[in-house]
């Protein structure tokens, strides 16, 4: 058992190794099983024969103060929480084996309903702890293997290999949305099987005062883009829409180096921090095609934090 242990329950400091006191290794094997418990959900069989081998192999990671442990399995891969065995990342390798036979002769009417495939991914939202009706969540068919069907006509293509249910939540904080925080699964609809689970929790935002308006913020975003050599660089011009809907509204956010860097794939699931934000929209041109983005001002700084290239509902 020590050695079992070994990978999950020392703590790697600036100072040396230390060793978690009996009350933390107790505490560790429990969310071990509950790692176990999700693995054997979401991969039947497999998951059951291969789930301890995986774990002792585990080697957790601390990213911006939390521990994140990444787990391998041979057809799969999952990313949980070090703490408390919060389930942030799972997919299948092969999101579609076993289904090419199966589905031979099946179309989308024979597809699962998206009640069904809710009921699939109940289970999970209960371990997790996370929103559990359906109607807070939403669900569209995909086929990602259909062809565009021509003059009205079906497509030959509209058969259900391939074909899932796509679920997403946009998480809030104290009714702000918080970007980038959701939960987003997919689900086989022939089999109702979760394919991929993406959670991504909401980060409380720092406290703040609050003292750039809305104005001071497109004011912001002006100055910003003039230093942004990306929106004012060579064959490059950018706008602000007079839309007021997109001239800022408020958001929780978190730093994501927008447009210079890209942020690392764990500091997605684990940022360094969130800020109450202004997001204010514009559009960009590159080469005489015009794209949409939004910046965060952080709305007690007036720093501009990140930002997209999109816009928001």
């Amino acid at each position: 058992m020590r050695s079992v242990l070994t990978g999950l329950l020392i703590m790697v400091l600036g100072l040396g190794v230390v060793e978690m006191p009996l009350a933390e290794v107790e505490m560790r094997e429990s969310i071990r099983d509950r790692a176990s418990r999700i693995i054997r959900f979401l991969m039947g069989d497999k998951g059951a024969r291969e789930i301890d081998i995986v774990l002792n192999k585990a080697e957790p990671k601390t990213v911006n103060g939390r521990v994140l442990i990444r787990l391998l399995g041979d057809s799969w891969r999952g990313v949980f929480d070090g703490e408390s065995a919060c389930l942030y990342e799972f997919s299948r390798q092969h999101m579609k084996d076993g289904e090419k036979e199966a589905t031979k002769g099946l179309t989308h009417d024979d597809a699962i309903s998206a009640e069904e495939a809710f009921a699939s991914f109940l289970p999970l939202a209960q371990e997790l702890k996370i929103p559990m009706k359906q109607e807070e969540y939403s669900l569209r068919f995909v086929d990602v293997n259909e062809i565009p069907a021509d003059n009205g006509k079906k497509s030959a293509k509209a058969d259900l290999y391939g074909a899932y249910w796509h679920l997403t939540l946009s998480l809030s904080y104290e009714g702000m949305p918080c970007r980038g925080r959701r939960v987003t699964a997919r689900i086989s609809a022939y089999s109702g099987r979760i394919n991929l689970f993406l959670y991504y929790p909401v980060i409380v935002p720092s406290p703040g005062e609050r003292r750039v308006d809305r104005k001071q913020a497109v004011r912001l975003l002006k100055k910003w883009l003039e230093k942004k050599t990306y929106f004012s660089g060579p064959y490059r011009e950018h706008r602000i829409p007079d839309d007021s809907k997109l001239r800022g509204k408020l958001v929780v956010a978190c730093p994501n180096g927008f447009p210079d860097s890209r942020i690392s794939h764990e500091q997605r699931i684990s940022p360094p921090a969130a800020s109450v934000c202004w997001e204010v929209a514009f559009e960009y041109s590159e080469r005489g095609h015009w794209f949409p983005a939004v910046v965060w001002v952080d709305a007690d700084t007036g720093h501009v934090i990140g930002g997209t290239q999109r816009y928001f509902p």
